[in-house]
């Protein structure tokens, strides 16, 4: 499997994922933005398992050498501590006023349910109040910005129609605009949104790149 799909790399997502996951194991997202992106960039990830932390400083402390890099940082911890400080702007962390931002959700279900008080497994579910959340970090944030969310499972009340429909209401009033829903099957998909982007009309084309593409890997 691994030789038929390597003769057929034709994205720049492929030739990253063989680049990458021979020395490192699953590449995380952000080795993804560093391997693909050829411009200045900087990082925040958030992460709260202890295993995970401890493959990222390593990697993230040569990240910080490279001359396009502004600054890596790693917060080891429940990313909603994080986000209610607000996020840096661009200049803050090394880059040009009004950089393109990007920030990127990856939790196993988008919830529609509020107020979950200990609810095991939190850290692993985005709640409504998470994206109030992550609408007040961006709010003050100049350039355009995109927001990825992607999620692994749909089920009873958050079935992937109620799960657009409810992300669609609190994301889309704070001025983005939902660009691609990007469905794997009915529990996988991704959710891209965008705001002041000039070329956000070339995302909506991705769910049906992503069609022609599955069949054949």
């Amino acid at each position: 499997m691994r030789d038929r799909l390597s003769l057929r790399c034709e994205s720049a997502y492929e030739r990253a994922w063989y680049e990458l996951e021979p020395t490192k194991g699953y590449p995380n997202s952000a080795a993804f933005v560093a391997k693909v992106w050829k411009g200045e960039f900087s990082l925040l990830l958030c992460e709260i398992d202890p295993e995970t932390n401890g493959d990222l400083k390593p990697w993230l402390k040569d990240v910080r050498k490279w001359k396009r890099c502004g600054d890596a940082v790693l917060f080891p911890d429940d990313w909603r501590k994080r986000f209610e400080c607000g996020l840096p702007s661009p200049s803050a962390t090394g880059l040009e006023d009004g950089a393109l931002t990007l920030v990127s959700f990856d939790p196993n279900m988008c919830s529609k349910r509020r107020n979950v008080k200990n609810h095991k497994g939190k850290h692993k579910k985005l709640y409504q109040e998470d994206l109030d959340l992550a609408m007040y970090a961006v709010k003050c944030l100049k350039g355009g910005i995109l927001m990825q969310l992607s999620t692994y499972s749909a089920n009873g009340p958050n079935r992937q129609g109620d799960v657009i429909a409810s992300t669609d209401s609190i994301i889309e009033g704070d001025g983005f605009t939902r660009c691609a829903v990007v469905r794997v099957d009915g529990h996988m998909m991704s959710l891209v949104y965008a705001r002041n982007v000039s070329w956000s009309d070339e995302i909506t084309g991705l769910p049906v790149s992503f069609k022609a593409w599955l069949p054949a890997r």
